[in-house]
């Protein structure tokens, strides 16, 4: 899902596996030219592996090309998304916290985006997103406003400060409504919440498409920074 090189040839990946989650491996020598590895370490890459160690600390003895999803690595676009979904998963997750369900989601999207048409590349990922929250414990509220508790309204913000969204109106700085959603895009979304697996059915216009998108972008990316800060403070403690 990610990777850091370390000094001149190693480098320290962190995996999403089917049966235990996330787990962060040091790969040594993977860097250097020839490296039998090396070339089995790219993002967004299927591998069998063999890894070694306890307690936290692994390292990365062996590994093999399952499938490298070749469509995938040539669309600009699905690999932006595929970046975007990666650090929500890396962001929310704990390290050996098995999410299977979570997994195979995740490897679906890389065969599917590069083949997605109009507005249902943004439906999947926003529907993936719903879903790592979902599972990670930080599912928003969608019923109403966080703020006066009203279900309707003529745009909205989704708020991951309130785990919610909440109506224009509520909000403190009208600098927000670059961020407002309509109540049809709160529609979709709150469809996706509940529907996640028929998101490619879903028909919507590229423009709210695309709007919906980046709404969930930044609320998912401002709970992942929120639970970095908490890390940070617990660390300092």
């Amino acid at each position: 899902m990610s990777r850091r090189n370390i000094g001149e040839a190693d480098r320290i990946l962190t995996l999403f596996t089917a049966n235990r989650g996330l787990i962060t491996v040091m790969a040594k020598g993977v860097r250097v030219v020839p490296s039998r590895r090396g070339s089995h370490v790219e993002p967004f890459t299927e591998i069998l592996t063999i890894v070694n160690g306890t307690n936290g600390r692994y390292w990365l003895t062996a590994a093999e090309t399952k499938e490298y999803f070749q469509e995938l690595h040539q669309d600009q676009n699905g690999l932006m998304r595929a970046h975007f979904l990666a650090r929500a998963v890396t962001g929310l997750f704990h390290q050996e916290e098995p999410q299977p369900q979570i997994y195979e989601a995740v490897r679906d999207s890389w065969k599917i985006w590069p083949s997605c048409k109009d507005g249902q590349g943004s439906m999947l990922e926003i529907s993936l997103y719903l879903m790592i929250l979902k599972a990670a414990g930080y599912q928003p509220q969608l019923k109403s406003c966080r703020v006066c508790g009203l279900r309707v309204g003529e745009t909205i913000v989704l708020d991951e400060n309130l785990g919610g969204w909440a109506c224009i109106s509520c909000r403190s700085s009208l600098a927000e409504a670059i961020d407002s959603i309509t109540m049809d895009g709160l529609r979709v979304i709150k469809y996706l919440a509940e529907k996640p697996n028929l998101a490619l059915r879903l028909s919507i216009d590229i423009g709210l498409g695309q709007q919906l998108e980046e709404a969930m972008r930044k609320y998912v990316s401002g709970v992942v920074d929120a639970q970095w800060r908490g890390a940070l403070v617990k660390d300092l403690r």
